[in-house]
C-alpha cells in the first residue's frame, strides 16, 4: 500500500539536471553538494528518514533544506548572508579615551565605564 507523502517538492528535469551537477562538483561534506544530495535524494524516492543517515544529518536540517528548496528553488541552497562581527571604529576609541571626561560628571579622569556610556 503506498503512501502519498506530506510536502512532496517536485523537480523540473531541467533544474534535477543542473542540482546533479552541482552534487558532482561539490564534493565537500557540507555546504551546497550535500543540500543538493538532500533534495536529490528526497526527489529519487527516499524519505526523509532514510536521507538523514545517508547524508549524515539530522531529520530537522533535511526538512529545513526540503522546505527552503520547495519555496525558493535551486537559488535558496545557496548560503544566506550573515551579519558577521560587529566592527568598532578604533580611532574613535582612541581619541575618546584621550578626551577629558565632562565636567558635569564631577571626576578627573575617565574609567571604563564612562567611556562605555
Amino acid at each position: 500500500m503506498s503512501r502519498a507523502r506530506r510536502g512532496a517538492v517536485g523537480v523540473a528535469g531541467r533544474e534535477r539536471a543542473e542540482a546533479a551537477g552541482v552534487d558532482a562538483v561539490v564534493h565537500d561534506p557540507g555546504g551546497l553538494g550535500q543540500r543538493a544530495r538532500i533534495v536529490l535524494l528526497f526527489r529519487g524516492g527516499a524519505s526523509s528518514a532514510s536521507v538523514r543517515p545517508r547524508v549524515g544529518v539530522s531529520l530537522q536540517t533535511v526538512h529545513s533544506w526540503r522546505v527552503r528548496y520547495a519555496t525558493g528553488g535551486l537559488a535558496a541552497l545557496d548560503n544566506r548572508p550573515r551579519s558577521g562581527p560587529v566592527v568598532h571604529d578604533e580611532q574613535a576609541i582612541i581619541a575618546a579615551t584621550l578626551e577629558a571626561p565632562q565636567a558635569a560628571l564631577g571626576v578627573t579622569h575617565s574609567s571604563a565605564r564612562l567611556l562605555a556610556d
